[in-house]
């Protein structure tokens, strides 16, 4: 894969320097392709710039730095909203230091032209996940470029889903008119901020896992993955992380049960399906709380499984309803300092005060 990149800073020390590091690091040689302009300098160039050879903008944040002794009050959210007029089909990113995020004051509105923000100190690192983030990206866009006409029923027919996955996709916030034409950056943002972000359609391995009622390295067993393949979610900005349709997961877990075990709910009916028919157990699912299985739902700080009856509810987002809710695990709330207690909704303020003050023991 070649992915041919404007990169735009306003010191010419910093193109340098990072051009050498995409050309030379092990994740990004020999596939990111950069074209480096210092910012005053790409401005005399974008009337004339080509999008048939961009796959891919990488903007720094401050591009205050005179240039030919001249002052400019530009900036990399300024540049971005520019570009995503002119190019609605070419993912922007900024390439930024964390630093200087920082400072900004109209958040909302820089990531408003952008498609994330990587920092310069964290890309390269050797477990860091931003390079194959990117590349995520950029695939996605490549994909969402070849569907054609661009209606949602295109992408609907590109997906290949069931009428039950329509419905459910038509159900999330964004406008969704089947005869509606959208440009690339819109239907991008809604399968990465929404339709892939929230669990509910698709799930992650944790809460596919949990959905199935077993613990996460039983579901990542190769006997068990190739199983679940035809559940797979292989669309738009499948690259770096898996998913798994929710309704496929439950027909494939449906197609080797007994109506004895399709009696019990689908945690508790699938791993005794399989034993049955494959020989070998599948370890449930335990509440990170009690330890008690089959755990029921994933706790969104910890991103472990639990028990509902163990859980608050959380409301860190505005996701859609046809999502699943945000819950929030008795651990978490006494083990961590991770989560926001305005997040937690006033009428069971009182029942966390007393998840705060009591024992493990006591509450179990």
């Amino acid at each position: 894969m070649n992915i041919n990149t404007i990169y735009i800073d306003d010191k010419k020390e910093d193109l340098d320097r990072y051009k050498r590091k995409f050309v030379s690091n092990e994740k990004t040689k020999n596939i990111f392709d950069l074209k480096t302009y210092q910012a005053q300098d790409f401005l005399e160039h974008l009337e004339g710039l080509s999008k048939d050879n961009i796959d891919l903008f990488l903007v720094d944040l401050r591009l205050d730095k005179p240039f030919k002794d001249e002052i400019t009050e530009l900036s990399g959210a300024s540049l971005s909203t520019v570009l995503r007029e002119k190019y609605t089909d070419i993912p922007i990113v900024l390439f930024t230091r964390k630093s200087v995020f920082k400072e900004i004051s109209d958040f909302d509105e820089v990531l408003s032209s952008i498609d994330n923000v990587y920092y310069k100190g964290k890309f390269f690192r050797e477990k860091s996940e931003d390079v194959e983030s990117l590349i995520n990206i950029v695939k996605g866009y490549n994909e969402l470029r070849k569907i054609e006409p661009k209606t949602w029923n295109s992408i609907f027919t590109y997906l290949d889903i069931s009428e039950e996955e329509k419905k459910n996709m038509k159900q999330t916030n964004f406008k969704i008119d089947p005869r509606k034409y959208w440009k690339v950056s819109e239907a991008a943002n809604w399968f990465r901020n929404v339709f892939l972000k929230y669990p509910g359609i698709v799930y992650n391995s944790v809460f596919a896992a949990t959905f199935l009622g077993i613990k996460k390295e039983e579901f990542h067993k190769e006997e068990v993955q190739k199983f679940f393949d035809k559940a797979k979610y292989n669309g738009p900005f499948s690259y770096s992380k898996k998913r798994w349709w929710k309704s496929k997961l439950i027909d494939r877990a449906l197609s080797i049960m007994n109506d004895k075990e399709r009696n019990q709910s689908l945690k508790v009916g699938f791993p005794k399906a399989w034993y049955r028919e494959k020989g070998f157990e599948l370890e449930n699912s335990n509440c990170v709380f009690s330890e008690k299985s089959p755990a029921d739902t994933i706790c969104y700080v910890l991103e472990e499984p639990v028990k509902y009856e163990y859980t608050l509810p959380y409301q860190p987002d505005n996701r859609p309803n046809i999502m699943e809710e945000a819950r929030i695990s008795f651990e978490a709330i006494k083990t961590t300092n991770d989560y926001k207690n305005n997040n937690i909704p006033s009428e069971v303020k009182d029942l966390l005060r007393r998840i705060k003050e009591s024992s493990k023991e006591e509450l179990i």
